[in-house]
């Protein structure tokens, strides 16, 4: 969101930056009018921290971000002016409020600026300076997702689909010959796309892009997909014990043998996929936790990644939560994803974590990551591909037995010397 900002911003003759770094190395005299922060809710805490040095050296700070669309009157307490969804217009009117002096630099309480949501994106020629220049590229072919999972950030958001001859044009703009088509779900409008991915083939790029399976079902469209350039695609599959109609399971069919099918069918025509489960629905036992395990031993996905449920602010979710009592932490840094911070119905929290890490250590073990490395080439016979695969698997297997496992364990003790219990 910050490069489309910039972009728009210098639409209207404002010069901008869009600056990657963390959280050590801001430079906090840079000259500048407004500096704009985008949180996600996990670092809600350290963008206030943010917002407050930039203040106290006068500049008028605005906040938007995923944290904003259900914090709106917290983060007013931190800074100048808050957005909890932008578009073109409402940016444009904010930057000339500034200009007018409308809006100036304050230590007071900021104000809400209300905006409707974003339908149009800048071409991405406009944008792409302000990208990292490490950084792979990523386009949008759509904004928001039709979907409304009451877990997710944009549960509300309304499904624009961007016209073909736009996207064309950004594709033939990046210079790189990898890109990510970065839509919360690609592919929604499949007449549509297909459109878009026939016109694509000719341009020989390759991208990835995240999908749900029930768009992922048609050989003719997995196809075309193929000879568009797609190498890989991220399966938001969720969960193996609750059924999601995203997930295409049709009437009694096995959750877990009918997503194993449908996996299969796409590695014919895409080498690599990865799937995203969701751990701590109220569905959730012991027993989900080995399925994984099983699932991730005997399908053909390349990686799986689990996230643990997490109720964001502003979701339905968060709402059945609140109200059911069943949050336990209060510090914002522990909401990401990546750490429980309500008691799941079936598992208490501290067995919860006990499965949780049995399973990361079967899933990332260098036998697991080596026995899907040789099945990838087994089936492709590409061996740069397969080594690429072993060393993206084999890094995050460091990262899971160095990081997250002993953060996991910490998480546990805590839960123990806080007597958090679950509802059993």
């Amino acid at each position: 969101m910050l490069p489309v900002l910039s972009a728009w911003s210098e639409r209207i003759g404002w010069k901008a930056e869009v600056a990657s770094t963390d959280f050590d190395n801001i430079d906090y005299d840079k000259k500048c009018d407004v500096v704009g922060l985008s949180a996600y809710t996990h670092l809600a805490s350290q963008n206030f921290l943010i917002a407050k040095r930039f203040r106290e050296r006068g500049k008028i700070v605005v906040l938007g971000g995923p944290h904003t669309r259900g914090c709106v009157e917290e983060s007013r307490d931190h800074v100048d002016v808050v957005f909890d969804r932008c578009n073109e217009e409402s940016w444009h009117n904010f930057l000339r409020a500034v200009e007018y002096r409308e809006i100036i630099p304050s230590r007071d309480r900021g104000i809400f600026f209300p905006s409707q949501e974003m339908s149009t994106v800048p071409p991405y020629i406009e944008y792409k300076k302000f990208y990292d220049k490490k950084k792979i590229p990523m386009l949008l072919s759509s904004l928001g997702c039709p979907h409304i999972c009451d877990f997710c950030v944009d549960w509300d958001s309304k499904y624009y689909k961007r016209s073909i001859d736009e996207v064309i044009e950004d594709v033939h703009n990046i210079d790189k010959s990898l890109f990510v088509f970065c839509d919360p779900n690609f592919g929604v409008n499949k007449k549509i796309t297909s459109e878009l991915l026939r016109k694509m083939v000719p341009l020989k790029k390759r991208y990835v892009m995240e999908s749900s399976l029930a768009f992922l079902c048609e050989d003719e469209y997995l196809e075309l997909l193929r000879d568009s350039g797609c190498i890989a695609v991220e399966v938001g599959i969720e969960s193996l014990s609750t059924t999601f109609k995203k997930n295409a399971v049709k009437g009694d069919e096995n959750l877990i043998e009918s997503t194993m099918r449908q996996i299969m069918k796409i590695k014919k025509y895409i080498p690599l996929v990865q799937v995203n489960i969701v751990f701590g629905l109220d569905d959730d036992t012991e027993e989900t936790f080995h399925s994984v395990v099983k699932f991730h031993q005997l399908s053909e996905a390349d990686s799986l990644v689990p996230h643990i449920l997490t109720p964001f602010p502003g979701t339905p979710l968060w709402d059945q939560m609140q109200n059911g009592k069943r949050i336990f932490e209060k510090e914002w840094c522990f909401f990401d994803t990546g750490n429980l911070v309500f008691s799941p119905k079936k598992c208490d929290p501290f067995n919860f974590y006990c499965f949780y890490i049995d399973m990361l250590k079967k899933i990332n073990s260098p036998l697991a990551i080596l026995k899907k490395a040789l099945k990838h080439y087994r089936k492709y016979k590409n061996a740069r591909m397969a080594l690429m695969l072993f060393s993206f698997l084999l890094q995050r297997s460091k990262n899971t037995f160095l990081y997250d496992i002993p953060t996991y364990r910490r998480a546990k003790e805590r839960l123990v010397s806080e007597n958090v219990k679950g509802d059993l």
